[in-house]
């Protein structure tokens, strides 16, 4: 897999991801330059430019119309399966999902849920070329990448855990970064491979919350399940 040279961002996929700043109006995109994201040596884009729109950057949501933020809960959560079968994962009850076209046929699914109010993010954001990645870290270090996460402003990551049950096809990245408004963010990133599917799941909340909501954060990505592991919504009966 050869390196991608000049990303830009933002999960701009949050996806996944999705950190670059933008308007009030309108979420950011990621466009990164046109040098393929590869796995292993195959191109992911077909040499065309990926641009992916986002969510707004964690703590720079829109505001609500009405009212004050939304109190941080991550306790209470709701269970959200993709129609297609693409994923599974619970969600802090009442954040707002915010589906993403897709210009690239290598990115299959950009899905961002945020904390009404702003202040939080749950993203998804699924890449598939149509061959299994054979590197976990070094696919996971390109996807960090490309969604602008080592650009941000005291981009700094703490650490790196396997999952346990999937060692050689998960890996969790703890990070830290702040938005251009100043907000401390932590964020909690989910790597995994299903079959060719390569998924990045991220949680992100003010740094401020994290002692108080860390298992909370990784019961959400415990919660992932890629498209191997979901079926896709059963078609209507038709009556004879």
């Amino acid at each position: 897999m050869s390196p991608l040279k000049s990303p830009i961002i933002a999960v701009s996929m949050a996806l996944v991801t999705t950190l670059a700043a933008c308007t009030r109006q309108d979420p950011p995109t990621l466009t990164p330059a046109p040098t393929a994201l590869t796995t292993e040596g195959v191109p992911l884009t077909n040499g065309q430019p990926i641009i992916i729109t986002v969510a707004p950057p964690p703590g720079d949501e829109p505001a609500r119309p009405v009212g004050t933020p939304l109190p941080l809960d991550l306790a209470l959560r709701d269970p959200v399966a993709d129609p297609q079968g693409l994923f599974r994962i619970d969600v802090p009850r009442g954040w707002l999902e915010s589906r993403q076209q897709m210009t690239s046929k290598d990115i299959r699914l950009g899905t961002a849920f945020n904390r009404p109010g702003g202040g939080g993010l749950v993203s998804v954001t699924q890449f598939d070329n149509g061959r299994r990645p054979t590197s976990l870290g070094f696919t996971a270090n390109q996807v960090l990448q490309i969604t602008g996460f080592t650009t941000q402003q005291d981009f700094r990551e703490f650490n790196r855990e396997k999952v346990l049950d999937r060692e050689d096809e998960a890996m969790r990245v703890d990070v830290g970064y702040t938005t251009p408004k100043g907000t401390e963010m932590r964020s909690l990133v989910l790597f995994q491979i299903d079959g060719t599917t390569f998924s990045m799941v991220n949680v992100a909340i003010p740094d401020a919350d994290w002692s108080a909501h860390e298992s909370e954060a990784r019961e959400i990505l415990r919660s992932y399940k890629g498209p191997s592991a979901v079926p896709a919504a059963a078609s209507p009966a038709v009556a004879p």
